[in-house]
């Protein structure tokens, strides 16, 4: 990645972005209408993914708990993953979702305890790297608005309040993690005209997102159920 020429971001059609949206509906109605039958549908408990089911850091993503939280979420995916996807071109844009995902997901399993569902990791990714890279993509200012901005940090402290209160359950760790997976992507890959402070500093942040997914899937010593799995599985025969 890099300082893209302006005359790129609006060629193409993102279907890629289209196809994303309508997996997550479809395969949520499934979800739902089945009973939400989690590992049938790829949301499997933390100790399926550390048994080697990784894939469930990314199928869980498609998944929703209601239809606000779909929509929302489809709406936003929509809206940042088209720009993005016109922008980077159609690989990168897989590339860059599919890290996102299973770094969203890895950052809730490890502080959280279980990767959550739904793609607000993804969407905060895609809006992190449009956030970072807007001063040298045109494209990306018209959606990562300062009122744009604004919202989506405010929804962060209300999501974190609204859950310590115990009003909702919210994957908040997903959501950190993709906007930092967002920004770090942004600071490390986009703008040749960067200081080597921000590269140095995207760089850092990047390598510690994917030494947390590393470590989600194999080795969580400060979580109480990892040791628990961890201590059964040595007791085994």
């Amino acid at each position: 990645m890099s300082t893209l020429p302006e005359d790129r971001q609006e060629r193409g059609i993102p279907w890629l972005t289209g196809i994303a949206c309508v997996l997550c509906v479809g395969l949520t109605l499934g979800y739902w209408i089945t009973g939400r039958n989690d590992i049938g549908w790829g949301h499997f408990p933390p100790e399926a993914i550390w048994q080697g089911r990784y894939g469930a850091l990314v199928t869980s993503t498609f998944l929703h708990g209601d239809p606000l939280h779909l929509f929302f979420n489809v709406v936003m995916l929509f809206r940042f993953g088209g720009v993005v996807e016109r922008a980077l071109g159609h690989l990168e844009w897989a590339v860059f979702c599919l890290g996102a995902a299973c770094v969203a997901s890895s950052v809730q399993l490890a502080f959280f305890g279980d990767t959550g569902i739904g793609a607000s990791g993804v969407v905060y990714a895609l809006f992190g790297l449009t956030w970072g890279a807007r001063r040298f993509v045109p494209a990306f200012r018209e959606v990562a608005s300062d009122e744009t901005v604004r919202f989506l940090l405010g929804w962060i402290v209300l999501t974190f309040a609204l859950t310590e209160m115990g009003m909702m359950r919210i994957a908040n760790g997903a959501h950190i993690g993709g906007l930092l997976f967002g920004l770090a992507v942004a600071g490390l890959f986009i703008g040749r005209q960067a200081p080597v402070w921000r590269r140095i500093a995207a760089a850092t942040v990047l390598l510690a997102l994917i030494g947390v997914t590393v470590l989600s899937a194999t080795y969580l010593p400060w979580s109480a159920r990892w040791q628990a799995w961890h201590e059964t599985r040595q007791a085994a025969p």
